[in-house]
């Protein structure tokens, strides 16, 4: 496979030089959405957690969304989040998007190697610092599988006998009743309500179930009644 490499090394305030080197793919032009995750991938987090693939991919928004330069808005595969950390003089929270996995592997490394934890890693925002345990390797939460597949286990986690607001409020704050929290879960439900929909409706394979009855049949275990899927049409799904 043939690259063209540009390099530009840019100095963030937290004192990393960081090389942005932005890989340009000759042979398949391949941009950021070609390494999103297919729709199964996001099915297989919704049966694990009796959430919906939508409220699971709306995650993915708030935590690392950007406007591509086709202004599509899309969870970013290789983001990284830099949170406060004043015992390294990082004051403020950083969002980073690389281009390719090699400049985020390249990023990654190089905080780690600075003594930097509270990292939010991937297209979920994996924190290294807490949940460091759910990989063998940090960089292997550049893998957005990989990275899904521990955020399922977060959701997992905090998904016991809670409302979906509990559930996203734990998951960003790791607690249930955190005021913060249920403002992330606010903001959730509006990309949901936004962007989710209409992706998930996009990319689901032809033939399947549609997105109501997804969403019922994982908050409910039974087959929805017509009445109901007419109704969530409009509606996602109804909150707690």
């Amino acid at each position: 496979m043939m690259y063209i490499v540009n390099h530009s090394i840019k100095y963030l305030r937290y004192g990393v030089v960081i090389i942005g080197t932005l890989f340009g793919c000759v042979a398949s032009g391949a941009s950021i959405e070609d390494y999103i995750p297919p729709f199964n991938v996001w099915l297989e987090a919704s049966n694990q957690n009796s959430r919906s693939a939508s409220l699971i991919y709306s995650v993915a928004l708030v935590e690392s969304g950007k406007y591509t330069n086709e202004k599509k808005f899309v969870p970013w595969p290789f983001a990284i989040g830099v949170g406060v950390d004043k015992s390294l003089g990082q004051l403020t929270h950083e969002s980073i998007y690389p281009e390719t996995f090699e400049e985020a592997k390249h990023t990654l490394t190089q905080l780690l190697a600075n003594g930097y934890t509270n990292i939010g890693v991937g297209i979920m925002q994996i924190n290294i610092r807490h949940n460091k345990h759910l990989v063998e390797d940090p960089i292997h939460l550049l893998d957005p599988v990989t990275n899904i597949k521990a955020a399922s286990k977060v959701i997992k986690q905090c998904n016991k006998n809670k409302s979906a607001t509990q559930m996203l409020s734990c998951y960003s704050h790791g607690r249930y009743d955190s005021k913060r929290g249920a403002i992330y879960a606010n903001r959730v439900f509006d990309y949901e309500a936004r962007f989710a929909k209409s992706f998930i409706n996009k990319h689901q394979p032809s033939g399947e179930i549609s997105l109501a009855e997804l969403n019922y049949f994982y908050y409910n275990k039974k087959p929805p009644s017509n009445e109901l899927i007419s109704k969530e049409q409009t509606q996602i799904v109804e909150r707690e």
